[in-house]
């Protein structure tokens, strides 16, 4: 009866936590698409980033399937993420890699066989910080399953990036 009791009070406990929670934080994935999660973190956590300093994220990508492979390509630097930036004021800015059309792939990523890629991209080199506040940041990726017939966008967790003088 007391180990049933404690059981529910910890579940409550949790979704209440969940329920009322603040927006994502770092390390939480984003939806699942064609079988694949990302999530997006700051490199060096901090509690606030002050105004032009250089914004440093690590991109995670992994597979969930174990019956389908995905995939995704890399170009050169800086990788070809679309990136959607809420400023402080509540402008949207969106920021997509171009490639000329003789881009070269220089990398094929298999989440079967690397299941929890990541790599590190300095998003100030889209985007500048310049308000105080709280920027809003999700990451897009087109990616590949079923044998690259079946194209689809993940997308990562929310991420918030508090920025002060």
């Amino acid at each position: 009866m007391k180990t049933s009791l404690y059981l529910i009070l910890a579940s409550g406990l949790i979704l209440t936590r969940q329920a009322f929670g603040e927006d994502a934080k770092t390390n939480e994935w984003g939806t699942i698409a064609c079988n694949a999660q990302m999530s997006i973190e700051i490199k060096e956590p901090t509690k606030e980033i002050k105004t032009n300093t250089p914004v440093n994220l690590t991109i995670h990508m992994k597979g969930i399937s174990t019956n389908e492979i995905c995939y995704f390509v890399i170009y050169s630097y800086p990788t070809d993420f679309s990136w959607i930036v809420t400023s402080p004021s509540g402008k949207e800015l969106l920021f997509k890699e171009s490639y000329p059309s003789a881009a070269f792939a220089t990398m094929m990523v298999r989440l079967d066989e690397i299941p929890n890629w990541w790599e590190d991209f300095n998003l100030s080199s889209v985007c500048i910080f310049d308000e105080v506040g709280t920027y809003k940041v999700i990451a897009k990726k087109e990616i590949l399953s079923s044998g690259g017939l079946k194209e689809c966008e993940v997308t990562s967790n929310p991420l918030n990036i508090v920025v002060s003088k």
